[in-house]
């Protein structure tokens, strides 16, 4: 049996009502909060009243900083980071999704070090410090699994592009999972980050890194993936479906933190640095198909066993017949979600493929993918990507 590490320093609080908690994990924690979110909308209105009057019944102070933006940038961050050292916040509440999440881990860092957040990336020689204030994640959606590593994805827009701060201190103090918050999410939002639980799952379960515990939970998480993600797009206020989807999140994001991801994420990343209008979900989406043909005969027993995951009818196959239909068969689950797309219908123009495949190979998730992949061949992945069914 392959030796292997886990580690999960996050207290999860999962469960249909666990919103109402959040005051009593604030005050465990801190004295002064910083609640950060987007700019307010309809539905977020009740969860920011409930949130801020869980605050006020323990005593805790806040300032709202509402300015966060999809693929949150650098600029976004320090922002919010001024508001945190201006109020002297002493723990930070991220509310919403991904973007959200990421963002008050980015605050918890430059708010309370030198410089910005950007000089603390993954690579960097100087890195978060235990200066970093607590934060508590409050998911909204079930797709980035934010709420449970230690990750916070940032966009510097002058340099075009999307990295990643990475360090033990950006996990979440507290995550709450409350599947109620994800019933007013759109069927494109909910099928954009329920992909991403797929990719986040199959990714960790083919990846090096990966152990026998990364694995029962990857698997796990595919075939929630596979049963409740059509059910949560078609009848978004289906609270099982709801919940089974917030779970499969929870153990994908799980999966990640310990194994990583591989190419789809690295090329997904890329692309979100270019092209700040794709969201991270339909990134994946558009490559994932030609990215299994590329990579099937590479690990056939692994991308079989996810075959059969979504297409029972492959059981009585060998594993390189099962493993070989995996393109074919995520194709028709994308159709069914309402996300067979191709870069082209992303607005990604062709002509800048070439610095796309470039960008793809910045970040090291390539390196664990089944098949390493160079530039040539990413730039041939995209040209099979561009058109949705080619």
């Amino acid at each position: 049996m392959k030796a292997f590490k886990y580690h999960q320093p996050t207290e999860i609080l999962f469960g249909v009502g666990r919103l109402v908690e959040v005051g009593e994990a604030a005050a465990r924690l801190g004295h002064r909060c910083l609640l950060v979110t987007e700019p307010e909308f309809p539905s977020l209105a009740p969860l920011l009243q409930t949130v801020q009057g869980a605050l006020k019944a323990k005593g805790i102070p806040f300032a709202h900083f509402n300015g966060v933006v999809s693929n949150p940038t650098t600029d976004v961050i320090s922002a919010g980071a001024r508001l945190a050292r201006e109020f002297r916040a002493d723990v930070v509440l991220g509310l919403g999704g991904g973007s959200s999440m990421d963002t008050a881990k980015a605050i918890a860092v430059e708010a309370t070090h030198e410089g910005t957040c950007w000089d603390y990336l993954f690579f960097r020689d100087t890195q978060p410090t235990d200066k970093t204030l607590p934060v508590i994640a409050v998911t909204t959606t079930s797709g980035t699994g934010s709420q449970v590593t230690q990750v916070a994805v940032v966009t510097n827009p002058r340099e075009k592009n999307k990295s990643a701060l990475y360090h033990e201190r950006l996990y979440p103090k507290v995550s709450i999972v409350d599947p109620r918050l994800m019933i007013s999410v759109p069927k494109h939002v909910t099928a954009a980050t329920g992909f991403d639980v797929l990719a986040h799952a199959f990714e960790s379960y083919i990846n090096p890194n990966g152990s026998p515990y990364t694995d029962l939970m990857a698997l796990e998480a595919l075939r929630i993936v596979a049963a409740h993600l059509p059910r949560a797009v078609a009848a978004g206020d289906e609270l099982n479906a709801r919940t089974r989807m917030a779970w499969g999140d929870t153990l994908a994001g799980l999966c990640i933190a310990n194994a990583g991801v591989t190419l789809p994420h690295g090329i997904g990343m890329a692309m979100g640095g270019l092209y700040p209008h794709v969201a991270h979900g339909q990134a994946l989406a558009s490559i994932y198909p030609a990215i299994i043909r590329y990579s099937w005969e590479a690990a056939p027993e692994k991308f079989a066993v996810a075959a059969r995951i979504f297409d029972r009818s492959l059981a009585g196959l060998d594993d390189a017949a099962a493993a070989e239909k995996l393109a074919g068969v995520i194709e028709v689950f994308l159709k069914s979600i309402g996300l067979r797309i191709g870069l082209d219908d992303l607005k990604i123009p062709e002509a800048e493929l070439p610095a796309l495949a470039r960008q793809s190979l910045v970040l090291p998730d390539y390196k664990n993918h089944p098949r390493v992949a160079d530039q040539d061949e990413i730039h041939d992945i995209l040209l099979k990507s561009y058109k949705s069914g080619s």
